[in-house]
């Protein structure tokens, strides 16, 4: 349902620029936006600031995911790892400190009257840590928390084709000059969206892939695995313009295309990296057409907290 929303706003839109009752170009946002994904926080008191040791003390650990951007994450797609202790000292295994959701993560989203609807939070609960052995005084441990996701940003514009390209006076839209971008709530943002005529029958436009949150990105169903530099800050990038004609984008690894789509892997250097695509184009009209960016990729992100540990005494 949200999806076919998402469409026939689009479509208002492009007949709204086009029957001149609007700016050339006039887009209108149909995201929420934001530069967060899920958020990892402990559930008060779980764990307790102060516990006792001679295992005879339980205490919860219990991590709380908000999912504060657009996209929904399937419970599949997430896990928590607890670290900073040794499991056995607590009383638990290995396998104990890395858990998934029972639920999937909703997004926020906008309703039919375009406000905002807030997420509901998912917890993780990893039952109950006791310390087995006996200290002298304290110990202070930090207990961190981290999260690996899948998450995917969606960002639109729209682009102007002409009967001829190089002619853009006095018609529907202007083909040389910046775009509107919008994107939907995510670490991941595309901005600086741009358009050229390349030719009477190509176009050219360009973006830029931008990391804006505050975790790390990891190629894709990667796990958020740091064993390999080869998975750090991977995005998979899909761009897609439903004009019939080839579609090629500069900048993108073990790339795919098919007729208005191409899709490949990118790699951000300092957060960033540019992407210039061109599109054949044919036709004896002229008309604006959605595009449609899509970036996927594994994010992480963690919280910590200190967990006192005291001697009971007899």
């Amino acid at each position: 349902m949200r999806k076919i929303l998402i469409v026939l706003l689009f479509v208002s839109l492009v007949m709204t620029a086009c029957d001149g009752k609007g700016p050339k170009g006039s887009i209108e946002n149909p995201w929420i936006g934001g530069t967060k994904g899920v958020i990892v926080s402990f559930e008060e008191n779980a764990p307790q600031a102060e516990v006792f040791d001679g295992g005879n003390y339980p205490f919860g650990v219990v991590t709380k995911l908000k999912n504060e951007g657009e996209y929904e994450v399937q419970k599949e797609d997430v896990k928590v790892t607890i670290s900073g202790i040794l499991a056995q000292e607590f009383g638990r295994v290995e396998s104990d400190l890395v858990k998934g959701p029972d639920d999937l993560l909703p997004a926020k989203r906008k309703d039919s009257e375009g406000r905002a609807e807030d997420s509901d939070p998912v917890f993780v609960d990893f039952g109950d840590f006791t310390f087995e052995s006996s200290i002298v005084a304290q110990n202070t441990y930090t207990l961190r928390a981290d999260v690996c996701y899948k998450y995917q940003t969606t960002a639109n514009s729209l682009i102007c084709v002409l009967k001829d390209n190089l002619k853009d006076n006095d018609a529907v839209c202007a083909v040389n000059e910046p775009k509107a971008v919008f994107n939907s709530g995510a670490p991941v943002q595309i901005s600086d969206f741009r358009e050229s005529a390349r030719g009477k029958n190509k176009i050219a436009f360009t973006f830029i892939v931008s990391h804006k949150g505050a975790g790390k990105i990891f190629k894709m169903d990667s796990g958020c695995n740091v064993t390999s530099r080869d998975f750090e800050d991977r995005v998979f990038v899909d761009v897609s313009t439903g004009i019939e004609g080839k579609l090629e984008c500069t900048g993108l690894k073990e790339s795919t295309m098919t007729n208005g789509s191409v899709s490949g892997f990118l790699t951000l250097f300092s957060s960033q990296k540019a992407v210039s695509c061109s599109q054949e184009v044919s036709t004896n009209s002229d008309y604006q057409k959605p595009a449609t960016i899509k970036a996927t990729y594994d994010y992480s992100d963690n919280i910590v907290t200190e967990v006192l540990v005291k001697h009971q005494l007899n």
